[in-house]
């Protein structure tokens, strides 16, 4: 069970509370099981500021790359 969450906001429900300006990639469903290995969503804080959510790819351990 190490490194699992779960997934049940709508992509419209994070950006409204986020302030998000871009969404990048299509909204993966809920799940209450998220696993490492899954796709998941990530809001991301930008340099110039402001967020963008977009889709990585959940890894954990030695080695994992994110993106």
């Amino acid at each position: 069970m190490c490194g699992r969450y779960a997934n049940s906001r709508r992509d419209q429900e994070l950006a409204d509370r986020f302030h998000i300006a871009e969404l990048i990639g299509e909204e993966p469903g809920s799940s209450w099981n998220v696993a490492p290995a899954n796709n998941v969503r990530a809001v991301l804080e930008r340099d110039e500021g402001g967020h963008t959510m977009r889709q990585l790819h959940l890894a954990l351990g030695p080695g994992a790359v994110l993106g």
